[in-house]
């Protein structure tokens, strides 16, 4: 079975619709994926305390 490292771009254009970036006003980034598919909705958040 082959297995591919990356994604390659179609797969990831087959697979996301839209990215949305937003700067907030203390300079932080607001990102939004829009999914072709149907996917549960969950949010992952991580700032510098994480990193």
């Amino acid at each position: 079975m082959y297995f591919k490292p990356k994604i390659s771009d179609s797969d990831l254009r087959m697979l996301v619709q839209k990215v949305l970036v937003h700067q907030n006003e203390d300079k932080s980034l607001d990102v939004q994926f829009i999914f072709n598919g149907a996917f549960e909705q969950s949010v992952t958040k991580y700032d510098d305390e994480q990193a």
